[in-house]
């Protein structure tokens, strides 16, 4: 266990905890946001736009999840605030 921990190849069990709990708190964080960021660019927006908007705004979430903890940090790659308006979708309204 000595030698896989001087590797990089062992995590002790605390410290797995706490990772797996951030990880947890971060996906719940990123998911709950995704209805008030994204609610306000929705209002009279036909069904299929609406539809794009939400795939889009939780694909992104997704995405910044897959790369958390890439840079070492916990905090991943996206370091938007999780509260910034996605980009204005380019779908035409129907």
């Amino acid at each position: 266990m000595e030698l896989a921990r001087e590797r990089g190849e062992f995590i002790a069990s605390p410290d797995f905890e706490k990772m797996l709990t951030d990880l947890v708190v971060v996906t719940k964080a990123r998911i709950l946001a995704v209805a008030s960021r994204v609610a306000p660019e929705l209002v009279g927006e036909p069904r299929t736009v609406i539809e794009v908007k939400l795939d889009r705004a939780l694909k992104d979430a997704l995405t910044a999840l897959a790369k958390y903890g890439q840079n070492g940090n916990g905090s991943g790659a996206d370091t938007r605030d999780p509260m910034t308006p996605v980009a204005r979708d380019s779908v035409a309204h129907s």
